[in-house]
């Protein structure tokens, strides 16, 4: 019994120190995703409005169709008094009248689902759990496919 307590709070250690910058992240009921935060050049269709060679941190959907750049790197649950968990969608094909995307967002490995609705542009994505969440994407007529890593809050 002894041995077995001291396994699982070496589980939660590691998956307390999982690193904030994404990666492949294996959740701890089974499940992983890739949620790996890139940190070079925009893609140039998602630079609009930024001058030069802007670098910042960001994550392209699966498919490429929509570009998540992250101001609020690293996300975080529950969102920090210090930092803010804002994101700006940025699509790669724009569409008139598209101004809305409506995610639904699944906890990896776990059973939480979470449904946001948020203007296309830069928006507040708080999600309720630290963890791997993927996310359905639905913009216009378009959809695609997003993990993103949320860490625990920092000191507040």
């Amino acid at each position: 019994m002894r041995r077995a307590t001291l396994l699982a709070v070496g589980l939660l250690a590691l998956l307390a120190v999982a690193p904030p910058a994404g990666g492949v992240f294996a959740a701890a009921r089974g499940g992983s995703c890739s949620a790996t935060v890139l940190r070079g050049e925009l893609p140039v269709w998602a630079r609009g409005g930024f001058h030069g060679s802007f670098r910042v941190p960001h994550r392209i959907a699966n498919d490429g169709t929509i570009a998540a750049i992250l101001f609020g790197d690293p996300l975080s649950s529950p969102e920090s008094k210090l930092r803010a968990n804002k994101v700006l969608w940025v699509q790669r094909r724009r569409e008139a009248g598209a101004d809305m995307i409506f995610i639904r967002a699944r906890l990896v490995g776990g059973t939480s689902t979470a449904y946001r609705r948020l203007a296309l542009g830069p928006s507040y994505l708080n999600l309720p759990a630290v963890g791997c969440w993927r996310l359905s994407l639905r913009f216009g007529s378009q959809s695609d496919t997003l993990d993103l890593l949320y860490t625990a809050s920092p000191s507040q």
